[in-house]
């Protein structure tokens, strides 16, 4: 097999690329307490113990990739139950029931147009059926 036989990966549903948004939120969040942390506004101070105000801020840090991380599960499971229940016929872009659709047209809820075919293997790259 040559190079240029190769299949492309079908697409991540835009309904599993739209969980990565979760993420968003903690890493602003790092990042502005990264950028506190090494422009300090202040005398520089050589201590290693941290304020108060910095341990509340590591620990807000902790909750939100706590929080983004179980929303994206949280998510994925939802994602998966609905798949499932629909044995892969379901709009990837906002997981609506196509069950008694034709294999191919627009979503009657978004407006998305799909092919169950090409949506198959979408799902099933994304890791949506057991």
């Amino acid at each position: 097999m040559s190079t240029g036989d190769a299949q492309p990966l079908a697409p991540i549903p835009p309904a599993v690329k739209r969980l990565r948004w979760w993420f968003a939120v903690p890493c602003v969040f790092t990042l502005a307490q990264l950028a506190a942390v090494q422009l300090p506004l202040g005398p520089i101070k050589y201590t290693l113990a941290y304020s108060v105000a910095e341990r509340i801020a590591m620990m807000a840090n902790f909750g939100l990739w706590f929080a983004a991380a179980l929303i994206m599960i949280r998510g994925r499971q939802r994602i998966r139950r609905a798949v499932t229940a629909t044995s892969g016929r379901s709009c990837t872009a906002c997981i609506y029931d196509l069950s008694g659709l034709d294999y191919t047209g627009n979503c009657p809820e978004c407006g998305h147009t799909f092919d169950t075919s090409a949506d198959l293997t979408s799902w099933a790259r994304a890791k949506m059926f057991d």
